[in-house]
């Protein structure tokens, strides 16, 4: 069924046109062809529309409409972004794992460092991607990174450490120096 207001054929069942336009039972089309042989399903009352209705000739509703190439990729590139913001700050709460040197060396700061803290309880450290550890010799490591804390006001502040310390066995450490900025 031709539409009147448009043009377009709609199959004879139809209700509503892809244009929007209401049908009127009993009005006559100016032409008629045969429905288009491709087509989907509305989403919202499952009669079958040409694939070129944007609305269902039945309900109205929207028909699900295909996406371009280009808007693909762009959502494809704001997902790989999305994903990696994620990932990367996901890596700032990574630890190395434990039994190494250099995770014992970063865990060992952290305590000397929330030692000289006014509220060690709120402290939160950098993480692994945001620290420095460095073995300046074997068992004697400095590590570079920032707390966020409490001050005696109660204001949450964040400042940088370096922490110098060496292994003195026996899973013992001791701090050469502390400095918080």
């Amino acid at each position: 069924m031709k539409c009147l207001s448009c043009g377009l054929e709609n199959p004879p069942s139809a209700q509503y046109c892809d244009c929007g336009h209401e049908f009127v039972p009993g009005s006559k089309p100016r032409n008629s062809a045969p429905a288009q042989p491709s087509g989907t399903w509305c989403p919202k009352c499952k009669t079958y529309n040409p694939a070129s209705n944007e609305f269902c000739g039945k309900c109205g509703a929207r028909m699900k409409t295909k996406t371009s190439p280009a808007l693909t990729g762009c959502l494809g590139l704001i997902a790989i972004a999305v994903l990696f913001g994620v990932f990367s700050r996901s890596c700032n709460s990574v630890k190395v794992p434990e039994g190494s040197d250099k995770a014992e060396a970063w865990t060992e700061a952290e305590e000397f460092v929330k030692k000289r803290l006014v509220a060690p309880g709120s402290a939160e450290f950098s993480g692994l991607s945001e620290t420095s550890l460095i073995e300046t010799s074997p068992g004697h490591w400095v590590v570079n990174g920032w707390v966020d804390a409490q001050n005696a006001f109660g204001a949450k502040l964040r400042r940088r450490y370096k922490c110098k310390l060496r292994y003195i066995g026996a899973r013992q450490w001791e701090a050469e120096e502390v400095s918080i900025e």
